[in-house]
């Protein structure tokens, strides 16, 4: 419908793991399902006419780009999604550990495979407890220096540690007004940090 619009990423599979229906195992045979489901969409696309990125996710809630790097799509515009929340999700410096989202992603580097960060968050994996900002500019370091890209777990109002916004009462709504910004008491400390990070500038959290 809106083929190379320069605003539009597409992503197929978020989160495949075991637990949905029908269900995905975390292992090669888990990410051949997700390729065969994905290329003829890839296709489709891409015989509208569509360049666009195209993101595809991997198994295990998406923490194994390691799988695709081993059996990529042959299409030169499709990257491999991972999630991670850093209170979770430990680092690591090396490619060895399959347990490990990081080792994973650094795995899918070697292979030349193209990752994308396509959700992480400051909390833990359920979006509570937290902020884990240390740790998050360690993964963030990572990130910038293998130039990839990202998205934040979320731009929401929700009571919980990952989302933006201070939630209610203090924001019912994320709406940003007539002047098209939110005010800084209105933010999370989740999302104080994020918006540092997305405007290169130093985070110095307001008094609360």
């Amino acid at each position: 419908q809106f083929p190379n619009n320069k605003h539009i990423i597409y992503e197929l599979v978020n989160e495949p793991n075991p637990g949905s229906k029908p269900g995905n195992s975390n292992d090669a045979a888990g990410w051949a399902q997700i390729k065969a489901y994905a290329t003829p969409i890839v296709e489709m696309l891409r015989g509208s006419g569509n360049r666009n990125l195209i993101l595809v996710g991997t198994p295990n809630w998406a923490q194994r780009p390691d799988l695709a790097g081993a059996n990529p799509i042959a299409d030169a515009n499709v990257a491999y999604t991972f999630h991670f929340y850093t209170g979770t999700h430990r680092t690591s410096d090396h490619a060895g550990n399959r347990s490990n989202v990081m080792s994973n992603v650094r795995y899918a580097l070697e292979k030349g495979t193209p990752v994308f960060a396509s959700e992480w968050g400051t909390s833990e994996a359920d979006g509570n407890k937290g902020p884990y900002l240390k740790e998050a500019d360690v993964w963030i370091d990572f990130l910038n220096k293998n130039n990839i890209s990202w998205i934040n777990w979320s731009l929401a109002t929700k009571n919980e540690t990952s989302a933006a916004f201070a939630g209610k009462p203090v924001m019912s709504s994320a709406a940003p007004g007539r002047d098209h910004a939110w005010s800084m008491d209105g933010l999370a400390p989740s999302g104080e940090d994020v918006r540092s990070r997305i405007k290169g500038v130093s985070f110095t959290p307001i008094k609360r």
